[in-house]
């Protein structure tokens, strides 16, 4: 996890809790500064879905409030289950992005236009190369970003749980 500004908080939203964490800089790395848990009533997530978006901008507020965390933007993760990873293989050539486009139907089970989609080169061969893809639904990434905005949170990143 990777924050640009000493302001952002590490947030995992899970169906019975929200956690929150901040680094602190140390030396040439960061150390734990801080880490918060706050109990959510159930059925405010399922599954990593959103149910009641006001409790949960609520909850995250007062958290971050009675904890004194000053934050302002925060590093969050879409839940497993909602999200895809895979690595595929694609040719080197002629250029790397475009083959990517063109390989992704074959491997996500979403509509591209539906996704939400980042990919990593994680190793070159020849004539293929291999890419790391992860790819989440816009209607979920939409409704993470909306809620931390409602908590006055700007979303730095989304991450994917499995990475």
């Amino acid at each position: 996890m990777f924050f640009r500004h000493p302001s952002t908080i590490g947030l995992d939203i899970g169906d019975l809790s929200v956690k929150m964490v901040t680094l602190a800089k140390h030396g040439r790395g960061f150390v734990l500064d801080q880490w918060v848990e706050a109990a959510l009533p159930p059925g405010l997530v399922v599954s990593g879905e959103i149910k009641d978006q006001r409790a949960l901008v609520l909850a995250i507020k007062t958290t971050v409030k009675t904890q004194r965390l000053g934050a302002t933007s925060a590093v969050t993760a879409l839940p497993e289950a909602k999200t895809f990873t895979k690595i595929i293989r694609v040719d080197a050539e002629p250029a790397l992005e475009d083959n990517v486009r063109l390989e992704l139907p074959k491997h996500i089970p979403y509509a591209l236009d539906q996704v939400v989609v980042d990919w990593a080169l994680v190793h070159q061969e020849n004539l293929h190369n291999l890419v790391l893809v992860g790819a989440a639904p816009k209607d979920l990434a939409q409704q993470y970003v909306q809620t931390l905005s409602a908590a006055g949170l700007l979303a730095e990143a989304l991450d994917l749980e499995t990475l």
